[in-house]
């Protein structure tokens, strides 16, 4: 009798961000007849808390490090040397067939042990690679490679590329958000705006390659040329001196009553749905949840003509783009969504349809059960449930 394919999903648990989202998706709507995957976490943390929050089983396995954490080749090395025997031992221990990393510190201390065990692992390249030596070692590490848009796929060695795979990250509306209406009136009452408000939505972590002061000065030369009263919501987590920095350029501009910081919100999507326009100016994101997110729920989008976002965006179709970091552009297009309601109808139209069927759930299960497939074959396809 055969038993189902134990992929092992490892993480190190300090952090929770678009790449567990996708990944958590995609884990609750694999075939089980199929596919058993096992959540790994190095550490206790946010994601641990996120997890039991969802009633989601997880295992510990404390690591001693992980490489990564320092951009030495010496110390990459070191740290996946001393992890090796423990991980290598928990890969036989429990039966798993192959090993799924996720982001830059599973990707480096994972594949050792795999290798030693006889595991493929499955490289997911979630960012924008750097130009750095160092990834010239990727078709030494992985068996496969996962690239979520073609900009990633676009910075992988040239030798890794016959091997990658693109696929899009899973989207699924939460059940139960209210409609357009019902949220902008409860965000305006949640943040103190007048009835009459515009809201302009940023969402993602406050970083620099997210660029939020852009969409901070873009916002206020949108404001200065519309009749309504414009504000920005900033939806993400920060630390306090960044948001004390966005908050002093605000006062810069006479924009400091206009901008307010709701932190972290799970499902955003009942948030953005209150919105009237996204403004996503990261520079070299590998590909922009917060774009796809608005789509669904009919949030017409503005962003930079960079990374990933080429991939989500068609410009003028499903979105507008805008040369990075060019304000005074951002600004144009934003005006232009907010000032003319025909136009925004058609593009928000368009997007819901294009993201609905490019970014299902279903679309990116079916790839990923492909790969998993793939990478298993040259294993006995009949193993023993005892």
């Amino acid at each position: 009798m055969t038993r189902p394919l134990r992929i092992c999903v490892p993480f190190v648990g300090d952090s929770v961000g678009g790449s567990h989202m996708s990944m958590l998706l995609a884990i609750e709507n694999l075939d089980r007849d199929r596919y058993d995957p096992m959540l790994v976490l190095h550490k206790d943390g946010p994601l641990a808390a996120h997890l039991r929050d969802r009633r989601i089983p997880y295992r510990r396995l404390p690591l001693p490090g992980y490489a990564g954490t320092v951009p030495s080749v010496p110390r990459i090395a070191g740290a996946a040397l001393r992890a090796a025997p423990r991980l290598r031992a928990f890969l036989r221990e429990e039966a798993v067939d192959l090993v799924h990393g996720n982001d830059l510190r599973m990707n480096l201390t994972w594949p050792l042990a795999c290798r030693w065990a006889g595991r493929p692992f499955l490289w997911h390249q979630r960012t924008l690679l750097s130009r750095s030596r160092l990834w010239r070692a990727i078709p030494l590490l992985a068996t496969r490679v996962l690239c979520i848009s073609q900009a990633v796929a676009e910075t992988l060695p040239r030798a890794a590329r016959p091997r990658a795979d693109i696929l899009y990250n899973p989207f699924r509306l939460p059940a139960g958000l209210p409609n357009h209406e019902q949220a902008t009136a409860d965000l305006r009452r949640e943040h103190g705006l007048p009835n009459d408000a515009r809201i302009v939505a940023y969402v993602g972590r406050l970083v620099d390659q997210k660029r939020p002061e852009t969409v901070l000065r873009g916002t206020a030369a949108m404001a200065a040329r519309l009749d309504a009263p414009l504000h920005l919501l900033f939806i993400g987590r920060g630390a306090e001196t960044r948001i004390a920095a966005l908050k002093q350029l605000a006062s810069e501009l006479g924009f400091a009553d206009r901008v307010h910081f709701s932190g972290f919100v799970y499902p955003v999507e009942s948030a953005l749905v209150g919105c009237d326009l996204l403004v996503a100016a990261a520079v070299g994101d590998g590909f922009g949840r917060s774009l796809v997110e608005a789509m669904l729920v009919g949030v017409p989008v503005v962003a930079s003509d960079s990374g990933g976002h080429r991939d989500i965006v068609a410009d003028e179709r499903t979105g507008l783009l805008f040369p990075p970091d060019d304000i005074p552009a951002l600004a144009e297009a934003g005006i232009r969504l907010l000032t003319d309601p025909t136009l925004r109808a058609e593009i928000a139209g368009r997007a819901r349809h294009a993201a609905a069927d490019r970014f299902s759930v279903a679309a990116h299960v079916a790839g990923l059960s492909k790969t998993y497939a793939a990478l298993v074959a040259g294993r006995p396809k009949e193993r023993s449930t005892k």
